[in-house]
């Protein structure tokens, strides 16, 4: 059976703060070579005006392996009423390959780039640092702010 979830689950199983230490956990999981990641695929849509990607990877511990598909499509807002950025991640399980979630991933990518965000500003910035630029003023804009507060 594969679990079904909808960006407001994601949202509430996943809030930023437990994002924020995924993040944090996924990065040093990386440093220590306790990640793969596979080759990108992105290629343009271009009688729908998107791009389209497949980004895709295994965190060793704990065990895990998924990928999330999606990209960004200019002219969904004006034609039909949703975000230009759609993605939806697949988790599977790593020992057989058997799908196990399949998930709406809006929320993850904003949250998820937000965090990054967040964790390397928080490494990298002056202790005494008390301002930060944000360039842009979209959604992604506002969760960069979140997630560094």
């Amino acid at each position: 059976m594969i679990r079904l979830l909808a960006d407001e689950e994601v949202r509430r199983l996943v809030p930023l703060d437990v994002t924020l230490e995924l993040v944090e956990n996924a990065f040093r999981a990386d440093a220590e070579g306790a990640t793969e990641s596979f080759p990108v695929v992105r290629t343009g849509i271009e009688d729908h005006d998107g791009i389209f990607g497949i980004k895709s990877g295994r965190l060793r511990e704990p065990d895990t392996l998924g990928l999330k598909a999606g990209g960004y499509w200019r002219g969904n807002p004006q034609r039909h009423g949703i975000s230009a950025h759609q993605s939806t991640v697949v988790l599977f399980e790593p020992a057989t390959g058997r799908p196990e979630a399949l998930l709406r991933a809006n929320y993850i990518t904003e949250a998820r780039t937000a965090a990054a965000g967040a964790v390397a500003a928080t490494a990298l910035a002056n202790r005494d640092a008390a301002v930060v630029t944000v360039f842009g003023a979209g959604r992604q804009a506002q969760a960069q702010v979140e997630a560094l507060a």
